[in-house]
This record gives C-alpha cells, structure tokens and sequence, in this order.
C-alpha cells in the first residue's frame, strides 16, 4: 500500500494544494496503521479501526472525514489489477 499511495493521487489529477494535503494525510494518518498492508490485504474492518483509532486519539469529526475522504480517493482511483 505504501508504494501505490507514494504515487498516488498521480500526475495533475488534482489542484497542487489538495495534492500535499492527500500526501500529508497519508503519510502522517493512513500509513502509518495500514501501510504494512498490501492493497488487497486493507479489510474494512482495518478502515474502521483506523478511525477508531483517530477518534480515541481526540481527531475533529472533520478531520477524520479529510482521512476517509482521502483513502476513499486512493481505493476509487485502483483498477483492475
């Protein structure tokens, strides 16, 4: 998961700021709870206890939205292997 999300979103897909807030949200937020994972191993129930976690660690309802926003973003943008 860690190589695809470095890549991702990829090349002019999106505004540069909106790029680097993806970018942060995932190396700081999503990363560091999944990226061990590959691709196909990311359950949802692994997506729930990401927002679990954010949500004991004290994270604003809008922050966590800006998590699932971005790793629904990354899921959409994989096609078929």
């Amino acid at each position: 998961m860690g190589r695809y999300a470095a890549d991702w979103p990829g090349p002019k897909t999106t505004a540069a700021g909106t790029e680097e807030s993806y970018g942060r949200i995932m190396r700081l937020h999503i990363l560091p709870q999944l990226g061990g994972k590959t691709i196909s191993q990311v359950s949802p129930a692994d997506v729930e206890e990401l927002y679990a976690y954010s949500r004991q660690q004290g994270a604003a309802l809008n922050t966590i939205d800006c998590r699932r926003i971005s790793l629904s973003g990354m899921f959409s943008g994989i096609g078929p292997p």
